[in-house]
Parts: structure tokens; sequence; C-alpha cells
């Protein structure tokens, strides 16, 4: 019984951590587009968009006839979600620092005064 209810929390957490990541990959594309859109607009960030976001999802964590077996993937599998969902969330933020940077540095269409 303890294994079944370590196995239920081990994969709903994993499925928590599989959804975070897609959506964190999804706002990584999001930050892509806007800041190549500000890149060729305005030329002025310059920010590293590192292959990390590029890295493929995630592997299912399959199902197995032992639940100690599966257990120990899970937990595996959640460790290692947990790293990427973190990297690519502090990726996130500094794209969207350089983004805010670049915006707050172009110059307005205003002209200046003289």
């Amino acid at each position: 019984k303890d294994l079944h209810e370590k196995n239920k929390t081990l994969r709903a957490s994993y499925e928590a951590l599989v959804a975070e990541y897609a959506a964190l990959v999804k706002e990584r594309r999001g930050i892509r587009d806007e800041a190549l859109r500000v890149v060729f607009t305005f030329g002025a960030v310059t920010a590293e968009l590192r292959v990390s976001a590029a890295a493929p999802a995630p592997r299912a964590v399959a199902k197995t006839g032992c639940l100690e077996t599966e257990n120990r993937r899970l937990e595996l599998a959640n460790v290692e979600l947990r790293s990427r969902n973190s990297l690519i969330r502090e990726e996130n933020e500094g794209l969207l620092s350089e983004i805010a940077r670049s915006r707050a540095q172009t110059p307005t269409d205003d002209p200046a005064p003289p």
C-alpha cells in the first residue's frame, strides 16, 4: 500500500513537472520570438539563446510491473526535470531582462529637445 501511495505521489509530481517544462519551453519560444523582433527592429539585444531550450522534451516514465523500479525511475526523472525547469526559468528571466533593458535604451519616436 505504501508503494502505491508513493507511486501515486511521484506520478502526480512527475506530471506536474512535465506540464511546467512544456509551459517554460512555450514561454521560451515566445521570448525568443520577441528577442528576435527586438534585434531585427532595433538592433540592440545581443542575448545568447542557448540550445538548452531546444533540448528534446522529457520522455515519459512508463508504468512497470514493479512499483519499486517505477518509483526509482520517477524519482530520477523528477530530479532531472526540476533541474531542467530551473535552468530554463533562469534563462527565460535573463532574456526578459535583456529585452526590457533593450527597450529602455531604444530612443523613442519623439524628437529630442533642441
